[in-house]
């Protein structure tokens, strides 16, 4: 009935697994010199504007974490929903931990074919995202 103790303690997990991840690879990235690029705009490299891109990232950021504590501490049933927000949230830690520590830059290393450079972080807000896209339209059905 609802989000239980252990289902709290497994949405840390995921969130603490997610972000441990991301800061391993970009640490593993610098270790072995492998081609990495600063992003000082939002994920995959969008809103290069410093200003602009870290406002609506601290606004978005703030406003997943009160939504994932108001779906904790009201004992959500929706776990899907819960997930999505977790990784969302999770990837935006990651990248906030990298603003931190360089300067305002995300570190991103991932490329794949035509695909923007990217990391974990930038994975984990993208299937967060899609999970709470896939989610609306199950719900207009």
């Amino acid at each position: 009935s609802g989000m239980t103790l252990v289902n709290t303690k497994k949405s840390f997990l995921l969130l603490l697994l997610i972000v441990l991840s991301d800061q391993l690879t970009k640490y593993l990235a610098r270790l072995f010199s492998w081609p990495i690029y600063y992003n000082f705009g939002i994920s995959f490299g969008l809103l290069q504007s410093q200003n602009l891109g870290v406002l609506i990232y601290g606004l978005v950021y703030l406003i997943l974490l009160g939504l994932v504590g108001y779906l904790i501490f009201n004992k959500s049933k929706d776990q899907n929903l819960l997930a999505s927000f977790i990784l969302l949230l999770a990837g935006g830690v990651g990248n906030s931990i990298d603003r931190l520590l360089n300067s305002g830059g995300v570190i991103d290393f991932i490329s794949i074919g035509n695909l923007p450079i990217f990391n974990i972080a930038d994975f984990s807000i993208s299937i967060g995202a899609f999970l709470l896209f896939i989610m609306s339209l199950n719900k207009n059905d």
